[in-house]
């Protein structure tokens, strides 16, 4: 190992003892807010989008990142007949290094992720593909079916933006369990690709520690459709590129595009949050610890083959087999794959820390 290599791994490990110290002192800091495991529910929901690339005829399009033959910029088509070349919503949700890519120069997008059923939700993050984070938008939260929504957080480049197009000031840290608030933090032009989006919807807020208990809250995170309604793009303007809408050589590079959409989302049971559930691949919905009124209402006993029926407690792998441990141990990751260990055995980031120290 090269002197320049060893320097960069003690750095390294001097960076994450400190930060473990940091929490280490923070006793109080380190409490979770929410003992429920959290799912990443965008990968069972059915997500759709208002505007995607490719769907009606082929387009082309260009990459801010990259310089090519074509007028110096490095270009390519977008096209749903070819799955090389597609840009699907799906492709967000999936797990994959595919991306979804919107239609170019349009700046009034909706993405929308149907939930499927009610949830609390913790937090919303976001990847971005090929393109810089969006200028404006607001995250938006449904929690009667999609018919109606209303804000959850609003996003713009300035703090006089904030004020002018949503007539609020900008805040990074809401006052109220149920305060909506404009931050500018994630509408910057940097970075052109890659860039993310945390957003928590919990933490920091009023009862955070104490979710269980505080209906506010509570009623805050609810949600059966999520919606991230975009509303300007990041156009460069006077930094990098000539603006003009009608020169396509500039507009071709303007679009919105994600790679990854993580929801962090507790289960409810007639409307509370439970302590924990999972996703049952094989019979495509969600089994929860301790809600009856639950299973009473979804879940359909399977017959063995000599008839008799199968506990609450066995249930399918991912290829459909039954399983007998209790369902209490059995979990999913990020991709819908089954962890067998128990919860409680799994390592967190604050265990990591305490064996660090």
């Amino acid at each position: 190992m090269t002197a320049h290599l060893k320097y960069q791994h003690a750095i390294l490990f001097i960076n994450i003892l400190h930060v473990c110290l940091l929490v280490a002192d923070k006793p109080a800091e380190r409490e979770s807010a929410v003992e429920s495991p959290f799912l990443n529910i965008a990968a069972y929901s059915e997500v759709t989008s208002t505007s995607t690339c490719g769907q009606t005829k082929s387009e082309f399009y260009c990459i801010l990142t990259e310089i090519g033959l074509y007028q110096g910029q490095y270009c390519t088509i977008c096209s749903s007949k070819n799955r090389l070349k597609a840009h699907p919503i799906e492709a967000a949700v999936d797990g994959s290094k595919r991306w979804w890519k919107s239609e170019n120069n349009v700046h009034k997008v909706n993405v929308t992720i149907a939930l499927g059923q009610e949830f609390h939700v913790a937090y919303v993050m976001l990847k971005m593909g090929r393109s810089p984070r969006p200028g404006v938008w607001i995250l938006d939260k449904s929690s009667d079916g999609g018919d109606t929504f209303t804000a959850w957080q609003y996003f713009a480049p300035t703090t006089s933006d904030c004020k002018r197009l949503f007539g609020i000031e900008a805040s990074e840290k809401p006052l109220k369990a149920n305060e909506s608030i404009c931050t500018t933090e994630f509408s910057q032009v940097h970075p052109l690709e890659n860039g993310e989006i945390h957003i928590s919807l919990i933490n920091d807020r009023p009862g955070s520690l104490d979710f269980y208990n505080y209906p506010v809250l509570q009623e805050w995170t609810k949600a059966t459709h999520i919606r991230l309604r975009f509303l300007s793009l990041i156009t460069l303007h006077g930094n990098l590129l000539p603006v003009n809408d009608d020169d396509k050589s500039v507009t071709r590079r303007y679009f919105y595009s994600l790679q990854d959409i993580s929801i962090g989302g507790i289960c409810t049971c007639d409307g509370k949050p439970v302590k924990w559930c999972a996703w049952d691949r094989k019979a495509h919905q969600y089994i929860m610890a301790g809600c009856d009124t639950f299973h009473d209402q979804n879940i359909t006993l399977l017959e063995t083959e000599n008839g008799s029926n199968l506990s609450e407690e066995q249930l399918t792998d991912e290829y459909g087999k039954t399983v007998t441990q209790p369902f209490e141990e059995q979990l999913t990751d990020k991709y819908g794959n089954i962890v067998t260990q128990p919860f409680e055995e799994q390592l967190t980031e604050w265990q990591d820390c305490d064996a660090a120290v």
